[in-house]
Protein backbone atom coordinates (compact mmCIF):
# COMPACT_ATOMS: atom_id res chain seq x y z
CA UNK A 1 0.00 0.00 0.00
CA UNK A 2 1.18 3.48 -0.99
CA UNK A 3 1.02 6.63 0.68
CA UNK A 4 1.94 10.18 -0.42
CA UNK A 5 2.67 12.49 2.19
CA UNK A 6 3.57 15.69 2.07
CA UNK A 7 6.69 16.47 4.40
CA UNK A 8 7.21 19.64 6.64
CA UNK A 9 9.72 21.22 7.90
CA UNK A 10 10.04 20.34 11.61
CA UNK A 11 12.52 20.55 14.26
CA UNK A 12 14.42 18.09 15.02
CA UNK A 13 16.65 17.55 17.84
CA UNK A 14 19.68 14.51 17.72
CA UNK A 15 17.52 12.62 14.86
CA UNK A 16 19.16 11.42 11.87
CA UNK A 17 15.98 10.85 9.70
CA UNK A 18 14.48 14.21 11.14
CA UNK A 19 17.51 15.98 9.92
CA UNK A 20 17.06 14.92 6.35
CA UNK A 21 13.49 15.48 6.34
CA UNK A 22 14.38 18.93 7.33
CA UNK A 23 17.11 19.20 4.50
CA UNK A 24 13.87 18.35 2.03
CA UNK A 25 11.34 20.35 3.52
CA UNK A 26 8.31 21.04 0.95
CA UNK A 27 8.92 18.31 -1.22
CA UNK A 28 6.16 15.40 -1.93
CA UNK A 29 7.83 12.26 -0.54
CA UNK A 30 6.44 8.36 -1.60
CA UNK A 31 6.52 6.54 1.48
CA UNK A 32 5.90 2.81 1.68
CA UNK A 33 4.39 0.80 4.20
CA UNK A 34 5.57 -2.21 4.70
CA UNK A 35 3.07 -5.02 6.04
CA UNK A 36 5.02 -7.74 8.72
CA UNK A 37 5.41 -11.29 7.50
CA UNK A 38 2.27 -13.65 7.05
CA UNK A 39 1.54 -16.37 9.08
CA UNK A 40 1.14 -20.25 7.90
CA UNK A 41 -2.83 -19.70 8.17
CA UNK A 42 -2.86 -16.78 6.02
CA UNK A 43 -4.42 -17.61 2.26
CA UNK A 44 -2.48 -17.14 -1.17
CA UNK A 45 -4.04 -16.54 -4.16
CA UNK A 46 -2.15 -18.12 -6.61
CA UNK A 47 -0.93 -16.29 -9.71
CA UNK A 48 -1.54 -17.69 -13.10
CA UNK A 49 2.02 -18.67 -15.22
CA UNK A 50 3.87 -18.20 -11.71
CA UNK A 51 7.76 -19.42 -12.23
CA UNK A 52 7.76 -23.20 -11.76
CA UNK A 53 4.05 -24.11 -12.58
CA UNK A 54 3.30 -26.91 -14.89
CA UNK A 55 -0.15 -26.01 -16.89
CA UNK A 56 -2.76 -29.17 -15.86
CA UNK A 57 -2.98 -32.17 -17.69
CA UNK A 58 -6.28 -33.30 -18.53
CA UNK A 59 -7.11 -36.93 -17.22
CA UNK A 60 -7.21 -39.43 -19.90
CA UNK A 61 -10.44 -40.73 -19.83
CA UNK A 62 -11.30 -45.02 -20.87
CA UNK A 63 -13.18 -44.82 -24.25
CA UNK A 64 -16.42 -46.38 -22.80
CA UNK A 65 -17.76 -46.96 -25.89
CA UNK A 66 -15.20 -49.07 -26.80
CA UNK A 67 -15.38 -51.18 -23.65
CA UNK A 68 -19.00 -51.52 -23.94
CA UNK A 69 -18.94 -52.74 -27.32
CA UNK A 70 -15.51 -55.46 -26.71
CA UNK A 71 -17.57 -56.84 -23.67
CA UNK A 72 -21.06 -57.57 -25.20
CA UNK A 73 -20.03 -58.15 -28.42
CA UNK A 74 -17.57 -60.67 -26.88
CA UNK A 75 -20.50 -62.42 -24.85
CA UNK A 76 -22.64 -62.37 -28.20
CA UNK A 77 -20.15 -64.16 -30.47
CA UNK A 78 -19.33 -66.65 -28.28
CA UNK A 79 -23.06 -67.26 -28.10
CA UNK A 80 -23.23 -67.41 -31.79
CA UNK A 81 -24.02 -64.38 -33.03
CA UNK A 82 -21.86 -61.97 -35.36
CA UNK A 83 -22.87 -58.33 -34.65
CA UNK A 84 -21.47 -54.30 -35.37
CA UNK A 85 -21.22 -51.43 -33.28
CA UNK A 86 -24.84 -50.27 -34.00
CA UNK A 87 -26.26 -53.83 -33.44
CA UNK A 88 -24.80 -54.47 -30.16
CA UNK A 89 -26.45 -51.01 -28.93
CA UNK A 90 -29.60 -51.76 -29.96
CA UNK A 91 -29.35 -55.17 -28.23
CA UNK A 92 -28.21 -53.63 -25.08
CA UNK A 93 -30.89 -50.86 -25.32
CA UNK A 94 -33.40 -54.03 -25.33
CA UNK A 95 -31.42 -56.25 -23.19
CA UNK A 96 -30.67 -58.98 -25.47
CA UNK A 97 -28.38 -61.43 -23.35
CA UNK A 98 -26.42 -64.08 -24.06
CA UNK A 99 -29.14 -66.33 -22.39
CA UNK A 100 -31.60 -64.91 -24.38
CA UNK A 101 -30.31 -65.93 -27.36
CA UNK A 102 -29.43 -69.25 -26.21
CA UNK A 103 -32.80 -70.00 -25.29
CA UNK A 104 -33.70 -69.33 -28.82
CA UNK A 105 -30.81 -71.38 -29.87
CA UNK A 106 -32.24 -74.71 -27.84
CA UNK A 107 -35.55 -74.06 -29.53
CA UNK A 108 -33.67 -74.54 -32.70
CA UNK A 109 -33.59 -70.80 -33.71
CA UNK A 110 -31.24 -69.42 -35.16
CA UNK A 111 -32.19 -65.78 -35.89
CA UNK A 112 -29.72 -62.83 -37.54
CA UNK A 113 -28.71 -59.94 -35.76
CA UNK A 114 -31.81 -57.84 -36.94
CA UNK A 115 -34.15 -60.61 -36.76
CA UNK A 116 -32.83 -61.13 -32.95
CA UNK A 117 -33.77 -57.31 -31.69
CA UNK A 118 -36.89 -57.47 -33.47
CA UNK A 119 -37.68 -60.68 -31.76
CA UNK A 120 -36.86 -59.34 -28.57
CA UNK A 121 -38.80 -56.09 -29.55
CA UNK A 122 -42.00 -58.03 -29.94
CA UNK A 123 -41.40 -60.34 -26.72
CA UNK A 124 -40.52 -63.51 -28.49
CA UNK A 125 -39.32 -65.47 -25.61
CA UNK A 126 -37.72 -69.23 -25.60
CA UNK A 127 -41.11 -70.00 -23.79
CA UNK A 128 -43.35 -68.48 -26.40
CA UNK A 129 -41.46 -70.60 -29.42
CA UNK A 130 -41.64 -73.72 -26.91
CA UNK A 131 -44.84 -73.22 -26.59
CA UNK A 132 -45.90 -73.00 -30.30
CA UNK A 133 -43.43 -75.78 -31.29
CA UNK A 134 -44.96 -78.06 -28.82
CA UNK A 135 -48.63 -77.37 -31.46
CA UNK A 136 -46.85 -79.06 -33.86
CA UNK A 137 -45.48 -75.79 -35.99
CA UNK A 138 -42.36 -74.86 -36.62
CA UNK A 139 -42.09 -71.18 -37.84
CA UNK A 140 -39.28 -68.99 -38.45
CA UNK A 141 -37.51 -66.10 -36.91
CA UNK A 142 -39.66 -63.88 -39.00
CA UNK A 143 -42.85 -66.10 -38.50
CA UNK A 144 -42.31 -66.22 -35.63
CA UNK A 145 -42.15 -62.30 -35.36
CA UNK A 146 -45.44 -61.81 -37.66
CA UNK A 147 -47.24 -63.99 -34.87
CA UNK A 148 -46.23 -61.84 -31.99
CA UNK A 149 -47.43 -58.65 -33.62
CA UNK A 150 -50.69 -60.12 -34.72
CA UNK A 151 -51.12 -61.68 -31.23
CA UNK A 152 -51.28 -65.02 -32.34
CA UNK A 153 -51.21 -66.73 -29.06
CA UNK A 154 -50.59 -70.54 -28.17
CA UNK A 155 -54.43 -70.64 -26.89
CA UNK A 156 -55.72 -69.01 -30.45
CA UNK A 157 -53.76 -71.75 -32.12
CA UNK A 158 -55.20 -74.37 -30.00
CA UNK A 159 -58.77 -73.56 -30.13
CA UNK A 160 -58.72 -72.95 -34.10
CA UNK A 161 -57.06 -76.86 -33.94
CA UNK A 162 -59.72 -77.94 -31.47
CA UNK A 163 -62.24 -76.77 -34.09
CA UNK A 164 -61.20 -78.69 -37.08
CA UNK A 165 -58.41 -76.78 -38.22
CA UNK A 166 -55.18 -77.57 -39.31
CA UNK A 167 -53.44 -74.48 -40.27
CA UNK A 168 -50.18 -73.70 -41.62
CA UNK A 169 -48.35 -70.64 -39.48
CA UNK A 170 -48.98 -68.28 -42.38
CA UNK A 171 -52.92 -69.69 -42.96
CA UNK A 172 -53.02 -68.58 -38.56
CA UNK A 173 -51.61 -65.05 -39.18
CA UNK A 174 -53.90 -64.79 -41.73
CA UNK A 175 -56.84 -65.63 -39.74
CA UNK A 176 -55.60 -63.72 -36.93
CA UNK A 177 -55.54 -60.69 -38.80
CA UNK A 178 -58.78 -61.35 -40.07
CA UNK A 179 -60.67 -61.64 -36.94
CA UNK A 180 -61.31 -65.00 -37.66
CA UNK A 181 -61.93 -66.01 -33.95
CA UNK A 182 -62.90 -69.76 -32.59
CA UNK A 183 -66.11 -67.88 -31.51
CA UNK A 184 -66.71 -66.88 -35.45
CA UNK A 185 -66.23 -70.40 -36.32
CA UNK A 186 -68.90 -71.71 -34.14
CA UNK A 187 -71.22 -68.89 -34.88
CA UNK A 188 -71.06 -70.46 -39.10
CA UNK A 189 -71.06 -73.84 -37.59
CA UNK A 190 -74.84 -72.98 -36.11
CA UNK A 191 -75.92 -71.31 -39.22
CA UNK A 192 -75.17 -74.82 -40.83
CA UNK A 193 -72.25 -73.17 -42.54
CA UNK A 194 -69.71 -76.73 -41.52
CA UNK A 195 -65.93 -77.92 -43.09
CA UNK A 196 -66.04 -74.00 -44.01
CA UNK A 197 -62.29 -73.63 -45.83
CA UNK A 198 -60.17 -70.85 -43.56
CA UNK A 199 -60.41 -68.79 -47.26
CA UNK A 200 -64.21 -69.10 -46.91
CA UNK A 201 -64.34 -68.66 -43.20
CA UNK A 202 -62.40 -65.21 -44.37
CA UNK A 203 -64.98 -64.26 -47.07
CA UNK A 204 -67.50 -64.66 -44.35
CA UNK A 205 -65.99 -62.27 -41.89
CA UNK A 206 -65.11 -59.88 -44.32
CA UNK A 207 -68.31 -59.19 -45.49
CA UNK A 208 -69.92 -59.35 -42.47
CA UNK A 209 -72.40 -62.02 -42.89
CA UNK A 210 -72.63 -63.87 -39.55
CA UNK A 211 -72.38 -60.26 -38.11
CA UNK A 212 -75.26 -60.13 -35.44
CA UNK A 213 -77.19 -56.99 -36.93
CA UNK A 214 -76.85 -59.41 -40.45
CA UNK A 215 -77.27 -62.80 -39.05
CA UNK A 216 -78.81 -65.55 -41.37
Amino acid sequence: MLQVRHVRAEERHGDHVGGVLDQHAGVAMVGMVVIGPWSHDNIRIPLADEPGDEPAQPRSQPDVHKTFHHDLSGELRAAGLAVNVDQVIAMKVQDVSPSYLKGLHDQGIEPTAENVIAMRVQDVTPEYVREIRALGLNPSAMELIAMRVQDVTPEYIKALQAAGYKLSVNDIIGAKVQDVTPEFIERAQKHGFKDLTLQKLIQLRQLGILDSKSDL
